[in-house]
């Protein structure tokens, strides 16, 4: 019987002691695992499997060539079992895979990784309550160490994508209390905090991936972004940027990109509506007379596009939420500026066309 064949192996694998007669039987677990082609006959087998011999095996073993055949037999199951049995069964890999203590290799982190990536991205209510169970503060701050500190990209926009997936199926919870709970005592645990707070510690590079993943967080849920900016206050270093990096053209086009994502939800949009000293910072910037650097052409459709987003956004947003006798102040305060632009900008094509259009917008 061929699930019976397959389980002999495994148990000659664990009292193999050579690296030659692990590989030879790796390979033959391999071809067996291959020809299964039900999720059932995989329910079946795993059952019987040595897990944790195996989870030991992989953190142990120092052959190149072991670890990568042992690492396709284990993604076989994760690709095919249940979220379930995942929790049950891979809880050691999960648990302490991506700590450093570990010295898991890269490959073996990328194993963990496709896990953690399968039980994010349950769809379902119940997925909260694995998410709860599984992702405490530590494996969060494993999973924030490996985005920030990685330079594998692989790895790194794996980690995002899971600390991503993971808030979102957290914000599907109806209950304000507990998702609050949550999101104060294990995602935004105060040693995570300190590591989301160390964008100074960072080159550019990561620093502006730092930016960029909170400001994703903000968009998901009002009440993540809440968190962040009102209680955490996680996003003052990025403010902070917009306005003291104008020297360095291309952080400064980086930071317009993020600015300009910010625009996307009326709550990220009343929150930068709020920062008066960037947007009067970057008004004041464009119009500009007094710079002789061909370089700041180079930001130029960036100012224009990020303007244009928030004129064109809020004004949607007005026609939805303000009363018709309310004073739009916020058009008072860009209308001069916007005339100030067409008067006083080079002709170039591309910023007429953008004043042109949020004019006719506006109109």
């Amino acid at each position: 019987m061929q699930n019976s064949n397959l389980l002999r192996l495994f148990e000659d694998l664990l009292i193999t002691s050579t690296d030659t007669q692990r590989i030879e039987l790796l390979e033959r677990i391999h071809i067996e695992l291959s020809s299964i082609s039900s999720s059932i006959q995989f329910e079946q087998v795993h059952q019987h499997i040595p897990w944790s011999h195996l989870f030991d095996l992989l953190h142990s073993n120092t052959n190149n060539e072991i670890e990568r055949r042992l690492c396709a037999i284990i993604e076989y199951f994760i690709n095919n079992l249940s979220i379930e049995q995942i929790m049950t069964h891979f809880y050691p890999l999960l648990n302490t895979g991506l700590d450093n203590l570990t010295a898991l290799s890269q490959r073996g982190k990328l194993l963990c990784l496709k896990a953690f990536e399968k039980l994010a991205h349950c769809s379902t209510i119940e997925g909260f309550f694995i998410i709860q169970n599984l992702f405490q503060h530590s494996q969060i701050n494993a999973l924030l160490h490996l985005f920030l500190d990685s330079d594998q990209q692989t790895l790194w926009l794996k980690s995002k994508d899971i600390l991503e997936q993971m808030i979102q199926a957290v914000s599907r919870v109806d209950d304000t209390l507990i998702f609050q709970n949550y999101l104060r005592d294990q995602y935004f645990h105060e040693s995570n905090r300190q590591i989301l707070l160390s964008s100074n510690q960072r080159n550019e590079i990561v620093k502006l991936r730092l930016h960029e993943y909170l400001i994703d967080l903000c968009l998901i849920d009002p009440r993540i972004y809440q968190h962040i900016t009102e209680e955490q206050h996680l996003l003052d270093q990025f403010l902070y940027d917009c306005t003291h990096t104008d020297n360095d053209i291309l952080y400064l086009m980086n930071c317009l990109e993020l600015l300009t994502a910010l625009t996307q939800k009326p709550h990220t949009l009343a929150y930068l509506q709020n920062k008066t000293n960037v947007i009067d910072h970057y008004l004041h910037l464009l119009v500009s007379s007094n710079d002789n650097s061909g370089l700041y052409d180079l930001v130029k459709p960036g100012f224009i596009k990020f303007f244009g987003c928030y004129l064109r956004n809020y004004l949607v947003l007005l026609e939805t939420n303000l009363p018709s006798n309310q004073p739009n102040q916020l058009l008072e305060r860009f209308l001069p500026f916007l005339f100030d632009i067409l008067i006083q900008s080079d002709p170039e094509a591309y910023i007429i066309i953008g004043l042109g259009k949020t004019f006719v917008f506006i109109n």
